[in-house]
């Protein structure tokens, strides 16, 4: 069994994937020219009316946007700077001390197991339970 963190994919999601590959014996020259891009992003909308209306015009169009993704890319960016909220509304590590709290043990114990097995490559927010 191989652990991959989504701190790992995020930060480098080629080098990744070619590990991943590399790990199960398989082709990793397949992402050497991948563009890896996000498709589905979580966005807080300021308005629905507006979300509304953009999911039927995705809706009826899929077909040619799939055949002109690069269309797709620019009118999602579009849509994001018109109806995205603006600012940052994820958790960040050490802004919820209950959180922390509350996964202290089985954070430590997930890290703890994962030295044991070998693993040296531990995030940061994982690490701190040592």
């Amino acid at each position: 069994m191989r652990v991959v963190f989504f701190d790992s994919i995020e930060k480098d999601p080629r080098l990744v994937m070619m590990e991943l590959c590399n790990w199960l014996g398989l082709d990793s020259s397949l992402y050497l020219n991948t563009n890896f891009t996000i498709e589905n992003q979580t966005v807080q909308y300021r308005y629905a009316w507006l979300h509304g209306i953009a999911i039927e015009l995705n809706r009826r169009s899929e077909m040619a946007l799939r055949i002109f993704p690069s269309v797709k890319r620019l009118a999602r960016r579009v849509y994001y700077c018109l109806n995205g909220s603006c600012g940052d509304h994820g958790l960040h590590l050490g802004h919820d001390s209950a959180l922390d709290g509350l996964y202290a043990d089985d954070n430590h114990a997930l890290a703890t197991f994962l030295i044991e097995q070998g693993y040296n490559n531990i995030p940061a927010w994982l690490a701190c339970y040592k």
